[in-house]
């Protein structure tokens, strides 16, 4: 298997077939079309739109953790105001459960997203290539990389702007 995207890409067998190129941490595609083009999108458009989604998202867990008690205790105060809790303490104990998780997570996700901001998507390894299964998009592979990027593409078609055909 290739060491990096731009590797992968670079190989004939990716140049003649239809790709689609996602995080295997992240969810959906942030590339779909053709591999002879694969690179050059990337580079000149991708991968500029994940670094910033990656920035806000990393700016955001950040203020997320900053405030973090405050947050919990305003979700505290809204509950018990509006009168839907019962056990107040036992409302409390069980909010304080989710904030403490949610502090020893967020550091870890803040971390991920540093790697995602740091390394740029064709400098990252392949860990996964599979083949694709959508009959209208044959021959097609998928190139999962390292990272938690969330896409916006699960169709070439939809990648491409060609508007669903109304049944």
């Amino acid at each position: 298997m290739p060491k990096t995207l731009q590797e992968a890409l670079s190989k004939n067998k990716f140049q003649k077939v239809n790709v689609k190129i996602g995080s295997k941490q992240g969810s959906s595609f942030f590339y779909c079309g053709s591999g002879s083009n694969a690179i050059s999108h990337i580079s000149k458009k991708i991968d500029g739109a994940m670094l910033r989604q990656a920035q806000n998202r990393k700016k955001l867990l950040t203020n997320r953790l900053t405030n973090l008690d405050k947050i919990y205790q305003d979700r505290i105060n809204k509950a018990i105001k509006s009168g839907r809790v019962k056990n107040k303490e036992k409302y409390i104990a069980d909010v304080e459960k989710l904030k403490e998780h949610e502090r020893k997570v967020l550091p870890t996700k803040i971390s991920e997203i540093e790697y995602d901001i740091s390394v740029r998507l064709l400098d990252r390894p392949v860990q996964e290539v599979v083949d694709g299964i959508s009959p209208d998009e044959m021959p097609c592979k998928i190139i999962y990389i390292k990272g938690h990027e969330i896409g916006k593409y699960w169709t070439i078609k939809e990648y491409l702007g060609i508007p669903k055909r109304k049944e």
